[in-house]
């Protein structure tokens, strides 16, 4: 690590971490069809029970729970297998790579391979308690695990280096 310059640290992204991004990338859509599923489903059962109504949304909600539960499984099992192929399809992700941070931007490179991103190109940032996930559109983002990290003092600054150059709105 060179203060001075930045942060650089490198490594290998394993299966796990890539599947534990996809779930942290796909946690709003799964919660958005958990409460649909919960809605929709409470309307249709709240008028088939024949009770006072505190009682019929009681159970409308009690037996709702089950398909919406049953909807976001079936979601977590297709975030794992769209992992997976994702995952073992792309052989640049399971190269070493070097993350720099510089002041001109994000440089990150493996034996073959180079991508740039300048500090404007990010659209958010957000910290996990395993990794930090830098996006940089939508759908693309760039995955860094804390393991990467040699000591807590490289993470610290690599933090207020990437806070000092992006808008709080990203952060």
């Amino acid at each position: 690590m060179k203060e001075d310059k930045g942060v650089s640290v490198e490594g290998v992204l394993s299966f796990e971490e890539f599947k534990t991004y996809n779930h942290y990338h796909t946690k709003k859509l799964r919660r958005g069809f958990f409460i649909a599923t919960l809605i929709l489903f409470t309307l249709m059962i709240f008028n088939v029970i024949d009770a006072i109504w505190f009682t019929q949304l009681f159970w409308a909600l009690v037996f709702s729970l089950i398909p919406a539960g049953f909807i976001v499984g079936v979601m977590n099992l297709g975030v794992h297998r769209r992992s997976s192929k994702l995952y073992h399809s792309d052989p640049k992700l399971k190269k070493t790579m070097t993350y720099a941070f510089r002041e001109d931007g994000i440089h990150l490179t493996t034996e073959k391979s180079y991508n740039y991103f300048e500090w404007s190109d990010l659209v958010s940032v957000y910290e996990y308690e395993e990794m930090f996930v830098l996006y940089v559109s939508k759908t693309k983002a760039i995955v860094l695990p804390k393991r990467f990290f040699e000591t807590e003092k490289q993470q610290e600054r690599f933090n207020q280096f990437v806070h000092e150059r992006i808008t709080i709105s990203k952060a």
